[in-house]
């Protein structure tokens, strides 16, 4: 037994022995920012449900979780230090907002549960009133030019209706609700929910404008409980909680 446990007992003297109660204390601090990765990992690698829309909220939702860990001077000098490097890391890819694709904004502009103001709310949240104002003009811009694009190959759907009031969803999506992942946790969309209040709107609209206007589909499910993730000998994600048909 000593001869098998050797070689590791000697890499420990090398850095002053075994971990000790406060070395296990930290590695225990580090797992709950490392289980973000781990299940944004997770989400972005389905493959039995709808991703595209996904990518903007949990991506921005780990830059502001790694804000929160910089700010917070109540976690230990190694967990902020981690934190730190982190953003250098984070805003090298996503602090210029002239580098952004804006399709991936648009997919979430078309998941019916956030629709625009959600996106606007993250990019006011996430960058200066400067940078956070020219990027929501870059996703109004690319969308509206998307929509015209439509409507000028298919002129008899989208003709101007004239709306009054805001109807309310019926919050069901026409793919049946296993195809939409409910997720867990993202601190963007508990905050985002405590926060939203519905406008309503009265004018000639067009379908794109009224999409916009309508109330999202069932705000609730924003901060339900995510399915149950299971990995299998053959490192294959499944999803146990919803199959599609």
């Amino acid at each position: 037994m000593k001869t098998k446990y050797l070689p590791y007992t000697k890499e420990l003297r090398k850095v002053g022995g075994a971990p000790d109660d406060e070395d296990w204390d930290k590695v225990a601090s580090f797992l709950p920012f490392l289980e973000m990765f781990y299940e944004t990992t997770l989400s972005f690698s389905g493959s039995r449900y709808v991703t595209g829309n996904t990518f903007v909220e949990q991506i921005y939702d780990i830059g502001y979780t790694i804000n929160h860990y910089v700010d917070d001077l109540q976690l230990n000098d190694g967990l902020r230090s981690m934190a730190r490097q982190m953003k250098l890391k984070f805003d090298k890819y996503w602090a210029n907002v002239n580098n952004l694709n804006v399709l991936m904004f648009i997919s979430l502009v078309l998941d019916p549960r956030h629709k625009l103001r959600y996106v606007e709310w993250i990019v006011r949240r996430s960058y200066d009133p400067t940078n956070s104002y020219v990027l929501c003009l870059r996703i109004k811009d690319v969308l509206t030019r998307l929509f015209d694009f439509y409507a000028s190959m298919h002129p008899s759907s989208t003709q101007k209706t004239s709306c009054s009031g805001n109807p309310n969803s019926s919050g069901q999506t026409q793919g049946g609700e296993g195809e939409i992942r409910k997720l867990k946790r993202t601190n963007l969309r508990k905050e985002y929910v405590t926060e939203i209040e519905s406008i309503d709107t009265s004018e000639t609209m067009t379908e794109l404008d009224r999409y916009l206007g309508d109330n999202c589909a069932q705000m609730k499910d924003l901060i339900s409980e995510q399915p149950t993730i299971v990995i299998d000998e053959t490192n294959e994600v499944s999803d146990t909680t919803h199959e599609l048909s």
